[in-house]
Parts: C-alpha cells; sequence; structure tokens
C-alpha cells in the first residue's frame, strides 16, 4: 500500500521488472501496489468530492489489460465521479477495470488476466 506514484518512483530506481521474476514467483499488491501492478493506475485528490484531480499513469505490467479501481466500496476513498472517470479510462484504453474492495484479493496470471 502507499502513494502509487512513489511506489513505481522507486520501482523504477530500483530497476524492478517483472520480466525478469521466476515464473512461479507470487507477487502480492495490496492497495497501491495492486494498483501498479495493471497497465495503468489513477491518482485522485479529494475523492469525496466531484470536484476532484485525478492523472493517469502507467503501470508495471504493460501487458496486462487492467486497471484496478481499490477499496471500490469505501466512500473515503471511491465516489462515484471516480468510478465513472476510471470506468470511461478503461473504455477508451481497452482495459477492464477491476473493482477491489475492502479486504478482497484476485487471483491474476502474469498477463494481469483472472
Amino acid at each position: 500500500g502507499g502513494e502509487q506514484v512513489k511506489l513505481t518512483t522507486a520501482l523504477d530506481n530500483l530497476k524492478f521488472d517483472l520480466s525478469k521474476l521466476k515464473s512461479d514467483t507470487l507477487l502480492i499488491g495490496d492497495s497501491a501496489g495492486a494498483m501498479v501492478l495493471g497497465a495503468w493506475f489513477y491518482d485522485a485528490d479529494f475523492v469525496d468530492n466531484s470536484d476532484f484531480k485525478i492523472e493517469f499513469h502507467q503501470g508495471i505490467n504493460p501487458n496486462s489489460k487492467n486497471i484496478f479501481l481499490v477499496h471500490s466500496n469505501n466512500p473515503r476513498y471511491v465516489s462515484p465521479a471516480l468510478i465513472k472517470l476510471v470506468e470511461e479510462f478503461a473504455a477508451k484504453k481497452d482495459l477492464a477495470m477491476i473493482s477491489l474492495p475492502e479486504n478482497q484479493e484476485y487471483i491474476l496470471d502474469v498477463n494481469g488476466v483472472t
């Protein structure tokens, strides 16, 4: 978890590369960690308000066809306006939006497919 932009910057600085992991590696991401494992992720401020700023960034898994909406059942982090913007972005980029409610996990293969 944490801040997804800082996380991707740190992974870039470490020269982290998914393709260098062993094929049987289990990689776990929670919150920001799950977000960056998609092809794209969002960074949003003031999601409890209809007037907020959102930016989309490339994730660390370009082979994934997903964008993750984390904490999707928690109105502290996710508003209907945020959901709409992420859905629109996903449609534009031909991505599946995977909604991750609190305390729920998904198992994805190396290409991010369930």
